[in-house]
């Protein structure tokens, strides 16, 4: 049995688990294009974290 995908979904799930990086994602959804500073500015988080949690969501392929 392939359990690729659960362990695709497990990774995803994981990642927007994290209550920063879920804001994040569902400002990218509403606004489309957001710099660090605007999304720093709409989810009331610092520009350091922002990046760092951009990079998790990007290496988890979900921005």
């Amino acid at each position: 049995m392939d359990f690729s995908f659960y362990t695709e979904s497990t990774e995803v799930l994981r990642l927007l688990g994290n209550s920063a990086r879920l804001s994040i994602v569902c400002k990218l959804i509403a606004y489309e294009s957001l710099s660090v500073s605007d999304l720093s500015k709409r989810t009331k988080i610092t520009e350091d974290l922002i990046v760092q949690h951009l990079r998790k969501l990007t290496s988890g392929n979900i921005v």
